[in-house]
C-alpha cells in the first residue's frame, strides 16, 4: 500500500496553540462575567427592594393605613411594616412588621453593598441626628392615600470596581408611583 502516512492525533504544536486561544478568550472572558456577577447581586437587591415598597404601596392604598420602610445599615436589613394605631411616648406612631405571608417584607442587601447617604424629603438622613455622627437606622414613609416620601439612596458597590473604586449608584423614589430610578455614578 502505497500512499500518505495516516495521522491519529494533533501535533504538539497544534495543541500549544489550542490551549493559548483558550487563554486568550479566558483572560477576555472571565472579567466580564465577574463583573455581571457584581452588578447581578446589586440588580437583585434593587429588585427585592423595589418589590418591598410596592407591596407596601399596593397594601397602604387597600388598607388605608401608613406603612413605613425601615433601613438599619448596621443589620444590613430593609423591613417593611404596618402602622398598628398606637402612638410611643413622642407621640409618634408604632409599626408592626408586615406578615411575609402579605408581601414579601425584609430585604436583605449583600456585603457588597454600601448603603452612604439617604436623603428623604432632601435632607440626609443619615446625618441628621444633630450630633454630627452618623445614624444607621432611618426610614421612610407610604401614606394611605399611596403618596410616599421623596428618597433617594446613594451607595457604592464594592464588587463592582471602577478605575479601582468601588462604583456609585443613586436610586430616586418616585412619591406618586413608588418606584426607584437607578442611575450609576455619583449623584
Amino acid at each position: 500500500m502505497c500512499g500518505k502516512p495516516n495521522h491519529n492525533g494533533f501535533t504538539l504544536l497544534e495543541i500549544l496553540i489550542a490551549i493559548a486561544l483558550m487563554a486568550i478568550i479566558a483572560m477576555v472572558v472571565v472579567p466580564s462575567l465577574t463583573r455581571l456577577g457584581s452588578r447581578h447581586e446589586r440588580t437583585t437587591f434593587i429588585g427585592h427592594l423595589q418589590a418591598l415598597v410596592q407591596g407596601g404601596w399596593q397594601a397602604a392604598l387597600a388598607s388605608g393605613k401608613m406603612y413605613r420602610v425601615h433601613i438599619d445599615v448596621d443589620k444590613r436589613v430593609i423591613t417593611l411594616g404596618v402602622e398598628t394605631g398606637a402612638v410611643d411616648n413622642h407621640g409618634e406612631p408604632l409599626f408592626n412588621r408586615v406578615p411575609s405571608s402579605i408581601v414579601n417584607s425584609v430585604v436583605r442587601f449583600p456585603a457588597s453593598i454600601q448603603i452612604k447617604h439617604v436623603f428623604i424629603e432632601g435632607f440626609d438622613e443619615m446625618t441628621r441626628a444633630g450630633s454630627g455622627r452618623k445614624t444607621s437606622e432611618v426610614w421612610f414613609y407610604i401614606m394611605p392615600d399611596g403618596l410616599t416620601q421623596h428618597v433617594i439612596i446613594q451607595g457604592v458597590d464594592a464588587k463592582d470596581l471602577r478605575n479601582g473604586k468601588p462604583r456609585p449608584f443613586t436610586m430616586s423614589l418616585s412619591p406618586f408611583t413608588a418606584t426607584f430610578q437607578v442611575t450609576e455614578g455619583a449623584a
